[in-house]
């Protein structure tokens, strides 16, 4: 039928648009020009504005101005601490029931600290992160920094990556 064909067609697009993104990202880890960490910072931002674009939570994003500028992320840390933020955003999006959402970039003396907060109801359930969050310790020990969960109003994820 016509309503079946029309959701089969907003399926298909929704898996068109992911598998895109996933591209765009793979590409950006791997492309050495955007290994600063303002370029990252600057990734972040604009991915966090346009994913909230239209779901009534307000993002901002902060990054420190003494951000190092020679300082070099390598592909593979560039590409883990960015699937980190995306997997908390999109359970901000998905299971906070937050009005807004925080991501801070900045550094303490020779670590780079990136967290994700929201104003939600907090991980009421951790079995439904399950996954999520264990990718995302998985995804901090490959790069060697640390990651911790702070529950209290709302979400904060907060990443330590020593890089100096």
């Amino acid at each position: 039928s016509g309503k079946d064909a029309g959701n089969f067609a907003k399926k298909i697009s929704a898996i068109a648009t992911e598998i895109a993104q996933r591209m765009n990202t793979i590409i950006w880890s791997l492309n050495t020009e955007n290994d600063s960490l303002e370029n990252f910072a600057e990734y972040v931002r604009q991915y966090g504005v346009d994913y909230f674009e239209d779901s009534g939570i307000q993002f901002t994003c902060k990054a420190s101005t003494n951000l190092p500028t020679k300082l070099v992320l390598s592909g593979v840390q560039r590409k883990n601490l960015f699937l980190i933020v995306k997997e908390a955003f999109h359970n901000i999006l998905k299971h906070a029931e937050a009005t807004n959402a925080l991501t801070e970039i900045l550094m303490e003396d020779d670590r780079l600290v990136l967290k994700v907060c929201d104003d939600g109801v907090g991980l009421k359930n951790s079995n439904s992160f399950g996954n999520g969050l264990k990718n995302m310790k998985k995804r901090m020990q490959e790069i060697g920094g640390q990651i911790s969960f702070d529950n209290g109003n709302g979400t904060c994820i907060s990443i330590y990556l020593t890089v100096l």
